[in-house]
């Protein structure tokens, strides 16, 4: 039904390029959807192809310490165990189930 929304979805956002620039500076309008997300209820993912340690060092870098994200390593079987119904990354990307939003 229009105007609708599925409750409680899990959004995963990549790192490199997407949350964080080339230049290793943030890139603020992602880091504003993921706490748009974040604040509206969804659970937020950080998660990195170059692996979990730094997607952690992100996480820490540009949210509350005390914000309950899941951090984790951007494979496969990451994302078929935490299944996200929506992906934001700057590359085409194909994870079962899961809407690709590139930016």
């Amino acid at each position: 039904m229009y105007g609708m929304q599925k409750k409680n979805m899990i959004v995963a956002f990549d790192c490199d390029m997407t949350l964080v620039r080339y230049d290793e500076t943030p890139n603020y309008d992602v880091v504003w959807l993921f706490r748009w997300f974040y604040n509206r209820g969804h659970q937020c993912i950080v998660w990195s192809g170059g692996g979990k340690e730094w997607a952690q060092h992100w996480r820490s870098r540009l949210f509350d310490p005390s914000w309950n994200i899941i951090v984790s390593a951007k494979t496969k079987e990451a994302a078929a165990e935490l299944k996200p119904d929506i992906v934001v990354d700057d590359e085409f990307v194909e994870f079962e189930g899961a809407k690709l939003l590139k930016v």
